[in-house]
């Protein structure tokens, strides 16, 4: 095609791209001298009267459009050899996916500026009763200008146009589009409405913030499921950066209802503008075009969220290492005496192996002390046993309590000495 000259009056320079339906051109207007684009329908698909019908209606839809965030149709025609072809506007940008593609999640200002333009479009679109049914990061160009960047949305190849004999073949039950970017609507095939394009811009919006698309699954039956069936993902697990004004906006644009979503378009943009800039933003139709302000691509922090807290440990209270120790002696020696005041009669061992080990003179002088006591109430070796009367025997052979419960100073004494050795 390079070098040709169709209907005599375009000629083919260059080759910028091609997809599924078309292939696009850079191309010259002879009688006028200026630089366009021409789209040229596949030669496969030239037998198909439903393919020629579709390239047809996008010319027809978008002639009917304009917008400055809409690129302009300025011819359709069929030349002399069978070639279908569109000639529109030279967009000297690149797509939306591409600068997906290279840069990654872009920030959130950047992405409110995008979307704004592309609601300004779809706004003029619906005025007319257009549905585009077909939005998606393909399918919008971005251009860089001094001002900022510069919108346009493309192929309205599958819009519904609002009465006529265009819209038999959008009818209710078929379902066109792209799988990624449909609403749940779109999915079951019923009827659409500009809502439906509010939730594939917001796919779009998804996308940008993050980098990935909320459904993704092998097979386009799985994500048509997704998206009637499963609720996306909360963006700021994907994107740290995100506020939760901005998620909230973008959550809202992915309802399944069409009524939970906003209800037109100028209310998105002027929704998710707030959000971004943490004010309200005017829509009005004379500025919708025009960037609202310069933005550079910046570097976005992409990092999970939600991450595990850690908090930091309480300071430790420093206490003199001996008088913890004491502390412990102490009720280690309580919790001994406990176990004595059951078994009375192992006060005599007890009472020697303190004084083996060195226990304290306090522990040792009360241990001796009930030894003592006890022995009293027993014969001496070898004696002949006393008599006693047997209610005294019986008192004799369960000592009180009080007579073997350690004195209450025992704790005490062992922190006093604890804390005098300190």
């Amino acid at each position: 095609m390079l070098g040709r000259v169709i209907d005599d009056k375009y000629r083919i320079d260059a080759e910028i791209g091609a997809g599924g339906m078309a292939t696009i051109y850079r191309a010259t207007r002879l009688h006028i001298g200026d630089v366009v684009a021409i789209k040229v329908l596949h030669s496969e698909l030239l037998r198909d009267p439903q393919f020629a019908e579709r390239f047809k209606r996008e010319a027809q839809a978008a002639a009917r459009l304009k917008h400055p965030n809409v690129v302009a149709i300025y011819d359709f025609g069929v030349s002399a050899d069978g070639i279908i072809y569109i000639v529109m506007e030279l967009v000297e940008g690149v797509d939306l996916r591409t600068i997906i593609k290279d840069a990654g999640p872009m920030p959130a200002g950047l992405a409110a500026e995008i979307v704004r333009q592309v609601c300004a479009a779809l706004a003029a679109a619906h005025g007319q009763g257009v549905v585009h049914r077909d939005i998606k990061p393909a399918n919008i160009a971005v251009e860089t200008t001094p001002d900022g960047p510069r919108v346009k949305v493309l192929d309205f190849g599958i819009v519904r146009l609002g009465g006529g004999a265009m819209t038999a073949f959008t009818q209710t039950g078929a379902v066109l589009g792209t799988p990624a970017y449909m609403s749940p609507e779109q999915c079951l095939g019923e009827e659409l409405d500009g809502r439906s394009d509010i939730y594939s811009l917001g796919v779009v919006l998804f996308e940008m913030l993050c980098g990935v698309v909320p459904f993704n699954s092998p097979t386009p039956t799985a994500v048509a499921i997704q998206h009637v069936q499963e609720a996306p993902p909360p963006l700021r697990v994907l994107n740290a950066s995100i506020s939760a004004a901005v998620e909230n906006v973008v959550l809202r644009a992915l309802a399944k209802r069409p009524d939970d979503r906003f209800a037109n378009v100028r209310e998105f943009a002027d929704a998710l503008t707030a959000a971004v800039n943490h004010r309200t933003v005017s829509f009005a139709a004379d500025t919708t075009a025009a960037p609202l302000r310069s933005t550079e691509l910046e570097s976005t922090l992409v990092q999970p969220v939600l991450r595990p807290l850690v908090h930091p440990a309480p300071p430790r209270t420093k206490l003199p290492f001996r008088i913890a120790v004491g502390a412990a002696a102490a009720l280690a020696a309580r919790r001994r005496f406990a176990q004595l005041r059951k078994r009375p009669h192992g006060l005599h061992r007890a009472a020697a192996r303190l004084h083996q080990r060195g226990g304290r003179v306090a522990h040792c002088a009360h241990a001796f002390g009930l030894a003592r006591a006890h022995a009293r109430h027993r014969a001496p070796s070898g004696a002949p046993a006393a008599r006693v009367d047997p209610a005294q025997r019986a008192a004799r052979a369960r000592p009180r309590p009080a007579d073997i419960r350690p004195p209450p100073t025992v704790a005490t004494a062992a922190f006093a000495a604890a804390s005098a050795d300190a």
